[in-house]
């Protein structure tokens, strides 16, 4: 539970530098402030229906102790949260990757036209 809610602070204040530091003429994109309030309202919402449901299970355990858990569980929560995390990370370094992977291609190409030139 610590990793989620430490992941979802850092998330946060990764975004709030984004608004609060100068940026030169670089700007969010509509798309990714509409994906990123999203992501925050789904976030806050389940978690809403996790603290709604909490009281309920710590009232009567007797009773839900043979029931399934709902979709909005803490333990869904966390899953969500960590969904999160994996897809901030993915989208945070893939740019990196495409970079890298054209980089060694072009590499790869310009390697093979010195060694043709070269026999």
């Amino acid at each position: 539970m610590f990793f989620a809610l430490h992941a979802l602070i850092l998330v946060t204040l990764t975004g709030l530098q984004a608004i609060v530091y100068e940026r030169g003429g670089q700007h969010v994109s509509t798309i990714g402030v509409l994906v990123g309030a999203g992501i925050m309202t789904a976030t806050v919402a389940s978690a809403a229906m996790v603290v709604d449901h909490i009281p309920e299970s710590l009232a009567a355990p007797e009773a839900n102790a043979g029931a399934t858990l709902p979709w909005y569980s803490l333990l869904n929560w966390l899953y969500l949260l960590s969904g999160v995390k994996l897809a901030v990370t993915f989208f945070k370094y893939m740019p990196q990757v495409w970079w890298r992977m054209m980089v060694m291609v072009i590499a790869d190409v310009l390697h093979v036209r010195i060694l043709f030139i070269c026999l």
